[in-house]
């Protein structure tokens, strides 16, 4: 990766809206704060996280226009759009499951239709759109001439997201052309701290700092899928700029698409015919995704109409030529109750922390922070000195059996009679670890077990626990693997691979060096939604 690009290209791919903008090198360093977005329309610079493809996987288009073709030709003849037409939105949902915490091996995305795809084919598409839409609009029509080789790609990505999560973006960014080593994932709270850190100084004055060494603030990312939490301390303003972790980022799944489905369940529980069975059941796609919408665009003014107008119906909801109406103070209980419970809750209990470190500000942030930092991220992309590791990384392994210490079932004898304990959890990194950006950690060495054996694989486990002792324990999971040729047998029957886990950054390295030539293997993690 080019060690100061000529241009920064940001891409915030929320879960409802998406957007991109840019900077040049020359304008950061004249006026950080100066960043290109692109206008979608009259009120946004934001477009929506839809995508339209054709059955044979091609993009037709994105955004706003891809939900609004896509409606119009459903309206006109749904069978013809059932056979030509792959429509998705909200696609990082798919990230997430809320019965399992760990469902990141959902890679799927459904269309309107519940047809699965992989997600990182449909994921690609949409940066594609994306990638394409920035080019035609800030270089081809301006004719402004650019070195592609010079650009540094910036995609934000949930706090909440493991390596197998970020490695499916990053696979998906670079099938739409974007080269692996000019991209760069930021965590979206990280992204949103450092516009904060870079806002003008009449607007850090009014917040109350942010610019002195010692000045610490908690950034709350109210996004469409999750709420994102994290505090950082400035540690250096001149000559560069840089920040430490000192909560790290902690997140929750009840963002702003939560009040949708429970806007959607209330309907579909109020409204049923004579049979009990409810009135959207039939009723088309198109018009709940056209409900969908008028209601996100309404939902900002619920809570302030319920405060102004305590009142103002006296029924639970009534009909009128112009549309429905629900009472604001029942729409405000029943919709926005568990989200804001949920996040005071995650607050409440983040309390003695924030107190604990003495945290004088706590910052909502604006609605293109995230995508205004990441591009400022691009141009200082350690402006994060250090880090908080949010989970124990490790390495599978054997170890001579301890009675003492392992379990009955982990023991097992090898070809040469000598007794193992298998499944060990060699533990690198420990969950709440400050973790300097780029910093090796110490190496551990594993052995061969086998004299003929050729390569060594390595399998990389993630766990929320502290210590765990085995990888089969139900909080581990596995990441990926890493696989080191051997050398042919000389001298000594075993062979010996140094592992170092290079932790710190947004995106986990691990390096495997063979001991006998002291050669470092350009190798790389076969993450698990690559098998």
């Amino acid at each position: 990766m080019a060690s100061e690009p000529d241009l920064v290209i940001g891409m915030d791919i929320g879960t409802t809206y998406p957007g991109y903008a840019c900077q040049f090198k020359d304008r950061f360093r004249r006026n950080p704060t100066n960043i290109c977005m692109h206008k979608w329309s009259q009120f946004a610079y934001k477009t929506k996280t839809c995508v339209l493809l054709k059955t044979n996987g091609e993009l037709d288009s994105f955004g706003d226009k891809a939900e609004k073709k896509f409606s119009r030709e459903f309206d006109n003849d749904r069978d013809l759009a059932y056979d030509n037409r792959l429509f998705y939105r909200n696609l990082k949902m798919y990230f997430t499951a809320e019965d399992d915490c760990w469902g990141w091996n959902r890679y799927k995305a459904e269309d309107y239709f519940s047809r699965t795809t992989p997600l990182k084919d449909v994921l690609s598409k949409f940066i594609q759109g994306l990638k394409d839409h920035c080019f035609k609009h800030f270089f081809t029509q301006r004719r402004i001439q650019i070195n592609e080789d010079k650009i540094r790609w910036v995609i934000t990505v949930p706090a909440i997201w493991n390596e197998n999560a970020k490695s499916v973006m990053r696979t998906a960014a670079e099938m739409a052309g974007i080269p692996g080593d000019q991209l760069v994932l930021a965590l979206e709270p990280e992204a949103a701290a450092v516009s904060c850190f870079y806002l003008p100084e009449e607007e850090r004055a009014v917040i109350g700092g942010l610019g002195q060494v010692g000045d610490k603030f908690m950034i709350i990312d109210l996004g469409g899928g999750t709420v994102d939490i994290t505090a950082v301390e400035v540690i250096s303003v001149s000559p560069q700029r840089q920040l430490k972790e000192i909560i790290g980022a902690n997140v929750g799944a009840w963002g702003g698409q939560r009040i949708n489905d429970a806007f959607a369940q209330v309907c579909r529980d109020v409204f049923k015919d004579n049979n009990g069975q409810s009135v959207f059941k039939d009723c088309k796609k198109t018009y709940l995704l056209k409900m969908d919408n008028l209601f996100e665009g309404e939902k900002d003014s619920i809570l302030k109409d319920a405060r102004k107008n305590p009142h103002k119906y006296d029924e639970y909801f009534k009909i009128t030529k112009s549309g429905l109406f629900f009472k604001p103070e029942i729409i405000q209980k029943v919709l926005f109750q568990e989200t804001l419970n949920m996040t005071v809750k995650h607050l409440v209990e983040k309390m003695k922390a924030i107190q604990a470190e003495n945290i004088q500000n706590i910052i909502l942030n604006p609605f293109y922070s995230v995508l205004r930092g990441a591009v400022l991220f691009g141009h200082q992309p350690n402006i994060l000195k250090s880090r908080i590791s949010r989970y124990t990384f490790g390495v599978e392994t054997n170890e001579p059996f301890d009675p003492n210490r392992h379990r009955s079932e982990k023991r097992w004898v090898a070809d040469d009679g000598t007794v193992y304990a298998k499944n060990v959890f060699s533990s690198h990194v420990t969950i709440g670890q400050v973790v300097s950006v780029g910093d090796s950690q110490p190496p551990h060495v594993y052995v061969s077990i086998y004299p003929d054996q050729k390569f060594i694989t390595l399998k990389i486990y993630q766990s929320k626990e502290k210590a765990p002792q085995y990888v089969t324990d139900p909080s581990c999971m596995l990441l990926g693997e890493l696989i080191v040729a051997l050398p042919k047998p000389f001298g000594e029957s075993t062979k010996k691979v140094a592992v170092t886990i290079v932790y710190g950054g947004t995106e986990l390295t691990v390096v495997g060096k063979e001991k006998a030539f002291g050669i470092t293997y350009t190798t790389r993690i076969k993450f698990a939604h690559e098998n």
